[in-house]
């Protein structure tokens, strides 16, 4: 399996989800999935039942989030401030460093930040 087809947790991106199964009591072979009830997964992150989602439509979703910050909000999770880039173009430097700093940060790094700033709930 590739990583983008992983499958993560749709709310919080981890991958220490499960997922009920039917499996055959006499012999203990897995017969298949119980569905796609988020009743039926389990995410140990959020120790809560949630739907699940490919890692790439889960990167889309944090990538999106990213391109839709604030400047008040970069400035919170970069460091950076705002004033000590000039104000031609709109601050295009200072978001040029943040995004700069964001294509460092690993998926897990990422995630973090995603869970901590996001506003969506």
């Amino acid at each position: 399996m590739e990583e983008r087809d992983l499958i993560v947790c749709e709310e919080c991106g981890s991958t220490e989800i499960q997922t009920q199964a039917w499996v055959d009591a006499n012999t203990h072979q897995y017969i298949g999935e119980t569905g796609i009830d988020r009743d039926d997964n389990w995410c140990n992150e959020c120790e809560a039942h949630n739907y699940f989602c490919t890692k790439t439509e889960f990167v889309e979703r944090m990538e999106a989030w990213w391109g839709d910050t604030d400047f008040p909000t970069m400035e919170k999770v970069t460091g950076f401030r705002q004033d000590d880039f000039t104000a031609e173009d709109g601050y295009q430097e200072f978001v040029d460093a943040c995004n700069e700093w964001w294509k460092t940060k690993s998926y897990d790094e990422k995630r973090a930040i995603f869970k901590e700033h996001n506003s969506e709930e």
